[in-house]
């Protein structure tokens, strides 16, 4: 199963403005932080991601 680690390792580009999009998200004052985290999660399921389970934000 290919993890987003995987792709970041080979599209190190991309590092850069996932980062910058994640933190966008986070910054914006239309949803709170808790309801982000819920669909992030939900997000990580439905991709069936444990390294994105796993985080925390």
């Amino acid at each position: 199963m290919t993890t987003s680690l995987d792709i970041a390792a080979q599209l190190p580009q991309l590092c850069a403005a996932r980062a910058a999009l994640r933190a966008s998200l986070w910054r914006q004052s239309y949803l709170p932080g808790e309801v982000l985290e819920l669909c992030r999660l939900r997000l990580a399921q439905l991709h069936r991601s444990p390294v994105d389970l796993a985080q925390v934000e």
